[in-house]
C-alpha cells in the first residue's frame, strides 16, 4: 500500500493490490482563528465563508477562536453600516445553525 499524500486538504491512501481500486478519504477538523475587525478587514466573512465550505464537503470546525480585533464580532451591541452584509447576523445564524 502507498503512503498518504496529500491532494486538495485531503489526505488520501490508494491500494493498487486489491479489486477495485478503492480511495480512502480523511475528513479534517479545523480550528479557526479570526484577528480582523469586523468591518475593517475581510477576515471574518472570509473566516465565515471557508467554515461554510468545509462542512458542505463534510470536514468538521471544531473550534472558532476570536482574538485582537476580531473579538469585535462578539459584540451584540454594534450596528452594521446599511449598505454591509450584517457580518454578526450571519455568524450567529451559522454558530446557532451548526
Amino acid at each position: 500500500m502507498e503512503k498518504p499524500r496529500l491532494m486538495r486538504g485531503f489526505f488520501y491512501c490508494v491500494n493498487f493490490h486489491s479489486q477495485p481500486l478503492t480511495i480512502t478519504l480523511a475528513l479534517m477538523k479545523f480550528a479557526i482563528l479570526i484577528t480582523g475587525a469586523p468591518y475593517s478587514s475581510q477576515a471574518p466573512y472570509s473566516a465565515l465563508q471557508f467554515c461554510r465550505a468545509a462542512l458542505a464537503q463534510g470536514h468538521e470546525i471544531y473550534r472558532v477562536f476570536l482574538y485582537r480585533d476580531g473579538i469585535h464580532l462578539s459584540t451584540r451591541l454594534a450596528t452594521p453600516p446599511q449598505d454591509e452584509i450584517d457580518i454578526y447576523k450571519e455568524w450567529q445564524e451559522f454558530a446557532t445553525g451548526n
